[in-house]
């Protein structure tokens, strides 16, 4: 008899979708969401004691922590990028191993704005406290943040 076999089944899968529309227009949408991130993205979503989170904006680039020289963490890979319509990353995305998960970002022009459609699946060793803390966290992230940093940044010419 294997040790697990008494104990509760510890995998779980979630998914979470979120829609937000914002006033700016695609290309500067994804701009905030492939350049610079740690201007939207930060504490309390990070794993350490990171200086910026980053994304190199192809297939195959990385999204992770930089905690300082040659430190950090790994949280993602891009698998599909097509500028400035859709984004996608596989990877744990900061949750515990063993984990998976996809993240996509599909952006739509939407009269003077831009409607984001969201999903994050995952599946591994995902507690409900923490698929109720990403849900949370994506909601603050996408719903507060990226909205109020991009229409800070966007520029209204009459």
């Amino acid at each position: 008899m294997s040790t697990n076999e008494n104990q509760a089944n510890p995998w779980n899968t979630f998914r979470i979708e979120l829609e937000v529309r914002i006033v700016a227009s695609p290309e500067q949408v994804f701009d905030a969401l492939t350049q610079n991130i740690s201007a939207w993205w930060g504490a309390p979503y990070l794993l350490g004691n990171a200086t910026k989170i980053v994304l190199e904006p192809f297939v195959g680039g990385r999204l992770y922590e930089v905690w300082g020289e040659n430190t950090g963490a790994l949280w993602a890979n891009v698998s599909k990028i097509r500028p400035p319509r859709e984004l996608s990353l596989v990877g744990p995305i900061g949750l515990p191993e063993p984990s998976h998960g996809i993240t996509t970002f599909q952006l739509s022009p939407d009269n003077n704005g831009t409607v984001v459609h969201f999903t994050h699946e995952a599946f591994g060793k995902i507690s409900q406290k923490i698929e109720k803390g990403y849900a949370a966290g994506w909601k603050d992230l996408l719903l507060k943040r990226l909205p109020a940093y991009v229409e800070a940044a966007t520029v209204v010419l009459p």
